[in-house]
């Protein structure tokens, strides 16, 4: 994904029009968030750092570039920030849910017949199109 498209997709996910986005960054008008999200033009520092703040996003997404560090999409962004506004009770439930399908998905990964790595979604499709064979044939 481009810094364009990461910079429209962040901005559809606040719901803002390319002239809000445009006021609230300081911009002349909603042509210059275009010609960004359209890989034009690029947004120089002081710009970047003002789309982070409004948009909720930081440079690291927006740029693309993660150093050593793990990519952290806006959805995972999101969970986090929900996840830091539980209280201890709601963060040790979330953690507990997310061991236990951790582990599931663990186990799940190793497919006996193929001696193949998978992953935990395409197991569960596996397993349904298996429980709608054996529906039809039944």
């Amino acid at each position: 994904m481009s810094l364009g498209e990461r910079i429209r997709k962040a901005r559809d996910s606040k719901g803002l029009k390319q002239s809000e986005l445009a006021e609230l960054i300081e911009v002349k008008s909603a042509g210059v968030i275009s010609n960004w999200e359209k890989d034009i033009n690029k947004p120089d520092a002081d710009k970047i750092i003002k789309l982070c703040e409004v948009l909720g996003i930081s440079a690291s997404y927006l740029l693309d570039y993660y150093g050593n560090s793990i990519s952290v999409s806006i959805e995972e962004q999101e969970h986090i920030k929900k996840y830091r506004s539980l209280d201890p009770y709601g963060q040790k439930a979330v953690t507990s849910v997310l061991d236990i399908e951790f582990e599931r998905c663990l186990e799940a990964r190793q497919d006996e017949s193929l001696n193949k790595t998978i992953t935990c979604g395409e197991l569960e499709d596996r397993q349904k199109a298996e429980a709608e064979a054996k529906d039809s044939a039944g």
